[in-house]
């Protein structure tokens, strides 16, 4: 019993020893586990904070090199543009001063050329001054040589009469001596005057010289002499004169004088300043022949440059005058009498003009310019007419570039913005413009009679302002070029050809011409397009379709 109770406290000893042990042993892995977290932890932690810090400090360091380099690239943005700026500165300071200099280089030498021409006008004028009063001179000393001479003359035979008696008893009583010693002194002394006529005549023949050499001068600059011509006298000529070399009637070449009078008469310090109805004379006889100025000029009495300034001054006061004789815009009775005249053409209802496009040829502007050259391949300048049924225009626009298409004209033409707010009525264009509510054009493919009737109206009605232009050309032959092309600008051959236009309106309202509406040939049909512009436009073509429906079925 001793022996199993020391064995029993032996085991609950070594039991709790044991259990003492791994307890022990349990919380020193416990600590350790603890600890070991703990350190990881720790270290983790570090870990973290340390790449924290380090990322902070790249975040830092990328977003002040970023700061850095944007404000780098600003400033040197800035300075490159502050650069620019003074450059671009100093380059139009350098054009404006390059300009200005020109400008007075040429200021400058256009002073330089009206003070050199007035000092040899006015030499040339002191020349003249003093040849005429050397002339007046001469003829004066001659005159009164003449008379002396005739007065000796006459009255040497009386003297001589009274004298013989004398000197024939002087004779008598030895004094021949004297009288032969003053027969040779007389002798000497016709010697003497007789000299001195001879160098008078080679000084005047020396001084005659000088305005020769000026007219031979003037020869090689001008190509001709300023010769003084007898200015043209209207009254001086019949009507038929007129007529065939100007192209106009007394009557009208008078009251185009009153029209212009005002703008033409201009002062002038000339002595023989140019008359307005020669003025206009010379652009009429330009405008209607298109021959050369010179010819005209001579014709007339003026010179090349007069006649170049009368043909300007002329053209443009015509242009000035081109809103009284040629407008769109007309009263109620007007527009009516006019649809009522197109009805009678061809029985096109409410028609208020035919309009088309037509070409003018001009000189080259320059070799660069292309805008100039048609479809035909030579330069020329693009007009756009509208006229009624009498062949009246109603609107001419002249200035456009011969490259543009006629649509593109009629674009932007101010036809076309008066016609876009018209309610009523239409115009007629021909196959190459688009349809439009205000503009009937043919069918491009009739497939029944009242289309096909409906295109041969619509073209004898069209006809009109083909007519009315060739009988502009046919008048002012400047235009058709058989006299070769206009050799002017774009700009002056548009206000030539809008002069020329102004004329061909108050020509006919002065009722000069007499336009005939019937027709005396037979209507054609007009060829089919492939292709018309502008035709998908719904309305329109529901307006011509009931238009050829009502009037030509």
């Amino acid at each position: 019993m001793k022996a199993q109770k020391t064995c029993y406290l032996l085991d609950m000893e070594a039991q709790k020893t044991c259990y003492l042990l791994d307890m022990k042993a349990q919380k020193t892995c416990y600590l350790l586990d603890m600890k070991a977290q703990k350190t990881c932890y720790l270290l983790d932690m570090k870990a973290q904070k340390t790449c924290y810090l380090l990322d902070m400090e790249a975040q830092k360091t990328c977003y002040l090199l970023d700061m850095a380099a944007q404000k780098t690239c600003y400033l040197l943005d800035m300075k490159a543009q502050k650069t620019c700026y003074l450059l671009d500165m100093a380059a139009q300071k350098t054009c404006y001063l390059l300009d200005m200099k020109a400008q007075k280089t040429c200021y400058l030498l256009d002073m330089a050329a009206q003070k050199t021409c007035y000092l040899l006008d006015m030499k040339a004028q002191k020349t003249c001054y003093l040849l005429d009063m050397e002339a007046q001179k001469t003829c004066y000393l001659l005159d009164m040589k003449a008379r002396l001479v005739r007065w000796a003359g006459h009255t040497g035979s009386e003297a001589s009469y009274w004298l013989i008696g004398p000197l024939f008893f002087f004779g008598i009583y030895g004094a021949g001596t004297d009288i032969k010693e003053d027969k040779e002194k007389k002798e000497e002394q016709e010697k003497k005057k007789e000299e001195e006529k001879k160098e008078k005549q080679k000084k005047i023949e020396a001084a005659m010289a000088v305005p020769i050499a000026i007219l031979d001068c003037d020869l090689l600059l001008h190509g001709r002499g300023h010769k003084t011509m007898d200015r043209f006298d209207l009254d001086s000529v019949s009507d038929q004169y007129l007529l065939t070399t100007f192209g106009f009637p007394r009557e009208f070449i008078l009251s185009l004088v009153e029209l212009l009078r005002e703008v033409l008469c201009r002062r002038t310090q000339r002595s023989r300043a140019i008359s307005p109805e020669v003025q206009i004379l010379a652009a009429l006889g330009f405008y209607t022949s298109g021959s050369f100025q010179t010819s005209m000029g001579d014709a007339i009495g003026i010179s090349q440059a007069s006649m170049s300034r009368c043909v300007t001054n002329v053209t443009r006061a015509l242009v000035e005058k081109a809103p009284q004789f040629i407008s769109f815009s007309r009263d109620a009775c007007s527009r009516e009498q006019s649809i009522q005249e197109f009805q009678r053409v061809a029985e096109i209802p409410g028609v208020h003009g035919v309009l088309d496009c037509v070409q003018v040829a001009i000189k080259a502007p320059n070799s660069e310019d292309s805008s100039y050259v048609n479809k035909k391949g030579f330069h020329s300048i693009g007009c756009q007419l509208v006229c009624d049924a009498r062949g009246l225009l109603l609107s001419a626009e002249t200035c456009w570039p011969g490259g543009l298409k006629d649509t593109e004209i009629l674009e932007r033409s101010s036809i076309y913005k008066i016609m876009q707010t018209t309610e009523d009525g239409w115009l007629l264009g021909g196959r190459h413009y688009p349809l439009r509510k205000w503009l009937l054009t043919p069918v491009c493919y009739p497939e029944s009679p009242a289309e096909i009737q409906y295109n041969l109206a619509h073209a004898a009605t069209c006809e009109i302002v083909d007519r009315t232009f060739r009988a502009i050309q046919t008048r002012f032959r400047c235009l058709d070029g058989s006299k070769g092309y206009l050799q002017y600008s774009p700009e002056k051959s548009s206000s030539i050809l809008l002069a020329c236009c102004v004329l061909h309106n108050a020509s006919l309202r002065s009722g000069l011409d007499a336009w005939t509406l019937e027709r005396t040939e037979a209507l054609e049909q007009p060829e089919t397009c492939e292709q018309c512009p502008g035709d998908e436009d719904p309305e329109s073509e529901n307006i011509r379709k009931e238009l050829i429906m009502k009037h030509f079925s």
